[in-house]
């Protein structure tokens, strides 16, 4: 395909790269900081000096071209340098244009009240990728309830919240903010994520060999990770992704307290709220330090009187942290109910659902999601979906069902930074969820459709694509488990450039 009748095509998707990637002849259609934050008077900007350039690249960090008010020569070089001579594309035929997505119109538009016959299409899609979880209870169709809302431009306009019976009326609900993935704040949000780790490590050593040891210092890392989670949730959620710690027990107690204050903040709990659910998180396992390696390691199915020395990490996690410093008396019940169960099949007193408190009805979520999606030598990992799926088939029995629905709102049907297949076969990972529809997030396209590597990422927002065209709509297949096809997400951190 040439490059010339790529951009002869009279219905082509806007494409979407970074500033640094402008060049002196592209029309930029959109900025994702909003063309009101900028000093540009009209929405829509022919490049014509670096100086434009310079000034956009201080202002965001990802815009938006529109190839058919662009400077042929400008694209052809562009297209040289990130596809390489000859392929410009998605390759789903020869329509396919520069991005290889079709559009059936060039200017921005609305996302609108969806038709019912979309909606059932959605609902349809759901139902599909829930097959096999043996679902009970319509907990897919009221997600899908849950998540349609109307967008004009910007603008996203949601109903206020009620509070839900079971969350205690002395914990303040605040609401918060959609926020747009930054990547900017990735490495910010690295850094935080690191120093949890340094502090988790060297508070769980200090406990396990009684020495002195400051909670305090802890409790200060819960506390910026509950700032990170407000300011820049995707870009949080993202950062666990990146990091690979050497002791794989830290690493999954940080991503307990990251999923644990990602659904305290959709919830709407106040920074106070969230910090102890931070720190829930942290020390969840914390009685796991002092267990034997092998048994922590072992593979395959544990015998019973292995089970049953696994089983008792919580109390003695429970005497180590009560022998270290004081903790509100709500963030130590939870630690103790993480493995509590709905139907009192739970540990290690086998309470029922009456019985748990609310803190520890979302431990255990968080641990029972955070432990699937990790490698475990004695159980199958699941891809991020597949997790959910368990979720919710033992929602009403395992986990309290209301608050599982909460959490896969928070999360995400794909969560941030998993992998997934899209119909068209190319592989993409979430970097942003969409609160309009679930299905159709902000993804990063990292492969072609034969599963070999795109030179470049290609960033596409599913809903704004799938809003302008019906003709080659972007699709999800299913989600992937991390290091499908010999993909590390990892590799894909360029927020720093």
């Amino acid at each position: 395909m040439q490059v010339k009748k790529a951009l002869s095509q009279p219905a082509t998707l806007d494409v979407s790269l970074p500033v640094y990637d402008l060049r002196e002849g592209m029309f930029v259609s959109n900025v994702d900081c909003g063309w009101r934050n900028t000093p540009f008077m009209i929405e829509g900007l022919l490049i014509t000096s670096p100086d434009q350039i310079a000034t956009l690249s201080g202002l965001t960090d990802y815009v938006t071209v529109d190839p058919t008010r662009s400077v042929d020569l400008a694209l052809t070089e562009y297209l040289e340098k990130t596809f390489g001579s000859g392929h410009y594309g998605l390759g789903y035929d020869d329509a396919v244009t520069l991005a290889g997505l079709t559009a059936v119109g060039v200017a921005e538009q609305p996302v609108a009240d969806v038709s019912g016959a979309d909606r059932q299409a959605e609902l349809e899609q759901l139902t599909q990728l829930a097959k096999g979880a043996r679902i009970s209870k319509p907990w897919w169709r009221r997600l899908l309830a849950q998540t349609w809302r109307r967008s004009s431009g910007d603008a996203v306009q949601t109903p206020a919240k009620p509070r839900p019976p079971y969350i205690p009326q002395h914990i303040e609900l605040v609401s918060y903010a959609e926020t747009e993935f930054s990547w900017p704040a990735v490495p910010v949000a690295v850094t935080a994520c690191k120093a949890a780790l340094s502090v988790l490590s060297d508070v769980a050593q200090g406990i396990a060999s009684r020495s002195v040891t400051d909670l305090q210092i802890l409790e200060r890392a819960a506390q910026t990770m509950a700032e990170h989670m407000i300011a820049h949730p995707n870009a949080i959620m993202w950062a666990a992704k990146m990091l690979e710690s050497d002791n794989k027990l830290y690493q999954r107690s940080l991503e307990a307290g990251i999923h644990l204050t990602i659904l305290g903040r959709h919830l709407g709990f106040s920074r106070e709220w969230l910090a102890d659910l931070a720190m829930i998180g942290f020390l969840l396992d914390v009685g796991k330090v002092k267990m034997r390696p092998e048994l922590l390691d072992k593979h395959g199915s544990l015998s019973s009187a292995e089970a049953q020395d696994m089983q008792r990490h919580v109390r003695q996690g429970i005497a180590m942290i009560e022998q270290a410093d004081a903790l509100p008396d709500t963030v130590i019940r939870a630690i103790a109910e993480h493995h509590e169960r709905i139907d009192g099949t739970g540990y290690p007193n086998g309470v029922r659902d009456a019985d748990i408190s609310l803190y520890g009805k979302m431990a255990a979520i968080v641990d029972g999601y955070v432990a699937m999606v990790n490698p475990r030598p004695y159980a199958k990992t699941f891809a991020p979906h597949e997790a959910i799926k368990e979720l919710f088939a033992g929602a009403g029995k395992h986990w309290h069902g209301p608050l599982v629905e909460q959490f896969v709102q928070a999360v995400g049907a794909f969560p941030v930074g998993s992998l997934i297949e899209m119909t068209s076969g190319h592989v993409a990972i979430v970097i942003q969820q969409n609160p309009i529809r679930r299905l159709e997030p902000r993804i990063l396209i990292v492969t072609r459709g034969d599963k070999t590597l795109r030179p470049v990422p290609l960033q596409i927002d599913m809903l704004r694509h799938n809003a302008r065209q019906k003709a080659v709509r972007l699709q999800i297949l299913k989600g992937l488990p991390d290091g499908s096809h010999g993909i590390d997400v990892r590799n894909f951190y360029f927020g720093s450039r």
